[in-house]
């Protein structure tokens, strides 16, 4: 049997590569990984970035990509945005947006794509009411 030689990593996802002694050396762990690999590389070429810049980002990638990073990175991001906190919308005087809703409703004809945003206007203006009582 062929000894297997494991020294690179894929430049995408950074998972160990098995090499096979008198192959080609592989550079990617799969076809999904060296289309996105390429992907990311052509975006950036298009964003105007210098070839250094694009080398030095890609690399960046790669080794944020490795496994032991994985858990580093996904607590970085839960401490920037906490889930729920990000999307929420201000506070708005609903009595207010009421009657905005009720003197748009009176300019919609009552034809074509009018119903449609007459039906959602006055749907809006129900659950504004309905929010107000609770």
């Amino acid at each position: 049997m062929a000894d297997i030689i494991n020294t690179k990593t894929c430049l995408n996802c950074g998972k160990d590569l098995v090499q096979l002694p008198k192959k080609r050396s592989k550079v990617f762990c799969n076809n999904t990984c060296r289309s996105n690999y390429w992907q990311k590389s052509e975006r950036l070429e298009k964003s105007g970035k210098t070839t250094e810049e694009i080398v030095s980002i890609l690399s960046q990638i790669a080794k944020n990509n490795k496994p032991e990073n994985k858990e580093r990175i996904n607590k970085e991001r839960n401490t920037e945005h906490k889930v729920g906190e990000s999307h929420k919308q201000p506070e708005v005087d609903n009595s207010a947006r009421i009657a905005e809703l009720e003197e748009e409703l009176k300019t919609i004809p009552d034809v074509g794509l009018g119903k449609k945003r007459r039906v959602f206007i006055q749907n809006k203006i129900f659950k504004l009411k309905r929010q107000i009582n609770q």
